[in-house]
């Protein structure tokens, strides 16, 4: 029973810290301001998404089951070997399915092949090349233009953002008036290098000299 109690102890301190910096860093990633500042967009994004989450689950699942374990001693009926065991299972089970669900392969990927193949079908002309991806024109664009359906423009690189919208550290709402619009312009005065760094895995095509019907 002690040692539960040292582990809830502990790991309780150290979720209150992670959690500080969580909501930090996410902090970081909304405030231009202090992002231009103190800290790139990209790391801050990292850090928020990747590194103190992979912190924050053992920690929850360690101070949880220790909990657990202290509550079932008091309760005589749980307090038994089978019944301990048969808990501490089902719910080490249920984090490793958060784990699981954690590394689990971006939509981003499957949703830029879908892309790809609803652009093969559209009316408008659509050149593909292996290096440059699609080619089309701002008419073609302009028509993914919805929270479901959501391309837009920075430079004259096309970029579909759908699995993107909500994830934004700033929310959907900051994206979703540029969909199928050209957003170079308010992309580049509220981000840095490391976030167009991030916008590159959602890259689908540019615009090319391609002749509208």
């Amino acid at each position: 029973m002690e040692r539960e109690y040292k582990a809830l102890i502990i790991s309780g301190e150290l979720l209150i810290f992670v959690t500080l910096l969580t909501l930090l860093s996410g902090f970081f990633t909304t405030k231009n301001f202090l992002v231009d500042k103190w800290i790139s967009y990209s790391s801050a994004y990292r850090i928020h998404t990747i590194i103190l989450p992979i912190i924050f689950i053992p920690l929850l699942y360690v101070h949880s089951l220790a909990g657990i374990l202290i509550a079932t001693e008091r309760v005589r009926a749980l307090n038994k070997g089978i019944i301990r065991k048969t808990i501490m299972v089902i719910w080490t089970l249920i984090f490793m399915g958060l784990l699981v669900l954690y590394f689990a392969q971006p939509e981003s990927i499957s949703s830029e092949n879908n892309s790809r193949s609803i652009l093969a079908q559209t009316a408008s002309p659509i050149t593909n090349t292996e290096k440059e991806g699609i080619i089309l024109t701002l008419k073609e664009v302009s028509k993914h233009n919805q929270s479901n359906d959501c391309w837009i423009i920075v430079e004259d690189k096309i970029y579909n953002v759908t699995s993107f919208l909500s994830i934004h550290p700033g929310g959907s709402d900051a994206i979703i008036p540029y969909c199928g619009t050209n957003a170079t312009e308010i992309f580049f005065s509220k981000h840095d290098q490391g976030a167009y760094e991030t916008l590159q895995q959602y890259y689908i095509g540019k615009i090319g000299n391609v002749v509208e019907r």
